[in-house]
């Protein structure tokens, strides 16, 4: 078994975390490398990327059509897709002869319960969106792990969207833009605009309009294979088009912004065995707490 070892070069505590978890790894893993980025060749069974749900969304991307598993160890704020706490595999340090014995069992029990989601993991696999507009005749295409969002930007009025699902007109809308998510983009910004929660590996896309200037608008989840294109009627000079919290591409009128899935193409996260699937929604968002 081949193992990569990916970390955050902005967090402190994930780069001093590198030989400890290289330490881990080689009991029953080949280290082939520490890196900062995804290289453009690459040999290995898993990636360990250690940093936060950013690192995590960067390295998806990067792996578009290369089907590796990513094991995220968080060092982050939430870490909603780093589904391992450092602290829960970190051997703990010897202290005093008389609990040596403790600690080193417990260090074990650390051991096992990591080595468990290399050697008999469970793969958790998400759904990824591809969104295209066409920019002077060139096709400019993206993949989203989370979401595309429509900006309204500068000058800060609300703009006008037509939204159009496998051919059909739905409806036109005002507001200040417009979300896009996957279920996995369900907990980001789509959560904060009073969308939809889903479970990750569920099959749907939610579309989410911003602050929409009427009673009615609703967010709405859709079949997973539906073709979506979001024109853009009436919008300001600073529009934009976000991908995973990374500006895409402007946006100005009589542009189409078309998004659909690529069933060939999933993000693969490794579960934590000790961890069911609520777990973060209900310890870090409080979810009915």
């Amino acid at each position: 078994m081949k193992t990569l070892i990916l970390y955050n070069p902005n967090k402190p505590e994930a780069i001093d975390a590198v030989p400890v978890i290289e330490s881990l790894l080689s009991g029953f893993s080949e280290v082939v490398g520490k890196v900062t980025k995804v290289p453009p060749v690459i040999e290995t069974d898993f990636i360990v990327v250690l940093g936060g749900d950013g690192t995590i969304l960067r390295t998806i991307k990067d792996l578009v059509n290369k089907s590796i598993p990513v094991v995220g160890i968080n060092f982050g704020k939430l870490g909603f897709m780093t589904t391992f706490q450092y602290e829960d595999i970190k051997p703990n340090e010897r202290i005093g002869h008389s609990i040596i014995g403790r600690v080193e069992q417990v260090n074990e029990l650390k051991s096992n319960y990591f080595k468990t989601a290399f050697t008999e993991p469970s793969i958790s696999e998400r759904t990824m969106i591809m969104g295209c507009i066409i920019k002077d005749g060139k096709r400019n295409v993206h993949m989203a792990l989370n979401d595309f969002v429509i900006n309204a930007g500068s000058p800060f009025r609300s703009i006008s969207l037509k939204i159009s699902i496998d051919g059909r007109e739905l409806t036109t809308v005002n507001s200040d833009g417009l979300i896009v998510s996957t279920p996995t983009g369900s907990t980001a910004y789509n959560l904060s605009s009073n969308g939809p929660l889903m479970l990750p590996e569920s099959a749907g896309i939610i579309i989410n309009p911003l602050n929409p200037h009427a009673l009615t608008y609703r967010p709405l989840v859709i079949h997973e294979n539906a073709s979506i294109k979001i024109e853009a009627v009436k919008v300001n000079k600073g529009t934009t088009i976000v991908v995973d919290g990374e500006e895409f591409a402007g946006m100005i009128n009589g542009e189409i912004l078309e998004i659909r899935t690529r069933p060939n193409i999933k993000a693969k996260l490794v579960r934590n065995p000790k961890r069911p699937i609520w777990c973060n929604l209900i310890e870090k968002l409080r979810w009915g707490v």
